[in-house]
């Protein structure tokens, strides 16, 4: 499908069936952005101490996902690609000063795929943080 002259992948309706009610696949609709960013937020924030993130990208937008997380946790985030147009370390200081501990490592090898893992579970992630809703994703829980 082509939405606003750029292709739109999404999955077909027996999928999205199949998928309906799935405690273990949530689907990330663009069609409803603001259900999407309310649903990784509620995701970020039941997640434990220590956070590991892996995300080829981290900007801003990232940072303000972020800050869904809990106080106190401790983030370790691992990027490829870091992108400050002046809000990022804006961001980043306010965010440390609300008690808590981000790291982040740029990696040398090439990342692409998507994690977010706590003590208890481990999350594969079909977009960047800083993509959610825009494209339709899933995160599924591994």
């Amino acid at each position: 499908m082509k939405v606003a002259r750029r292709w739109n992948f999404r999955i077909a309706s027996q999928g999205e069936a199949h998928l309906e009610g799935s405690n273990r696949i949530k689907v990330l609709d663009p069609t409803d952005q603001v259900g999407s960013v309310l649903s990784v937020h509620e995701l970020l924030s039941s997640r434990g101490s220590p956070l590991s993130v892996c995300d080829p990208y981290f900007d801003f937008q990232t940072l303000e996902h972020l800050d869904a997380i809990n106080p106190g946790t401790r983030i370790r985030f691992l990027t490829k690609t870091i992108r400050d147009d002046g809000r990022l370390r804006a961001l980043f200081r306010a965010l440390n000063s609300r008690n808590r501990v981000l790291e982040v490592r740029v990696s040398r090898a090439s990342l692409h795929d998507r994690y977010i893992i706590d003590p208890k579970e481990l999350l594969i992630i079909g977009c960047s943080l800083n993509g959610v809703g825009k494209n339709q994703a899933m995160i599924i829980r591994a």
